[in-house]
């Protein structure tokens, strides 16, 4: 039988970690610092114009050279994934290990 106490005992886990993450996520909104802000800026601005080489934003403008992978995932649907993103990664990762 595929339902062993072991695998019960797995799957109600992870429903309560779903059960518990999610409405403290939808409740305070998005987990904001001023690097999640910057993220969020950038990915709208790579949603608008495409891969960005000037931020015009930072310190009066100078030429960007950041990290531009997590901004560019991020310009998908900005709001959404910066808030569900983290935590399907999250999950993956205990998945995996």
């Amino acid at each position: 039988m595929w339902l062993t106490a072991r695998n019960t005992i797995i799957i109600l886990s992870l429903i309560c970690l779903v059960l518990l993450i999610i409405p403290i996520n939808l409740r305070h909104g998005l987990p904001i610092d001023s690097e999640s802000y910057k993220n969020i800026r950038l990915a709208e601005e790579i949603k608008q114009k495409g891969l960005i080489s000037y931020d015009e934003l930072s310190y009066g403008g100078r030429d960007y050279t950041g990290e531009q992978t997590w901004p560019t995932i991020l310009s998908i649907k900005p709001e959404l994934t910066a808030k569900y993103l983290p935590i399907i990664l999250g999950l993956l990762s205990l998945i995996i290990f």
